[in-house]
């Protein structure tokens, strides 16, 4: 789960296997997998940050790069 806060200064927590994309509007927008939008504080650099810390801890990311290495074996 990554931490993040509402633009009231709430803070709440989202599973990141469901973020689909998110951008900044100038607010930072998530957007979930089932299409819903949450605005957050955090801007992208530190979900991002996030992202990759959490990816990291569950192995996510060195899935991701066996898979891509199995499918272009060559490169």
């Amino acid at each position: 789960m990554i931490q993040v806060s509402r633009l009231n200064g709430s803070v709440f927590f989202i599973n990141p296997i469901h973020i689909e994309n998110f951008e900044e509007t100038p607010d930072t927008v998530i957007t979930l997998t089932n299409g819903k939008k949450l605005i957050v504080r955090e801007n992208a650099e530190s979900l991002i940050e996030q992202l990759r810390a959490f990816y990291h801890s569950v192995g996510g990311l060195k899935v991701v790069i066996q898979y891509q290495s199995q499918e272009h074996p060559n490169e």
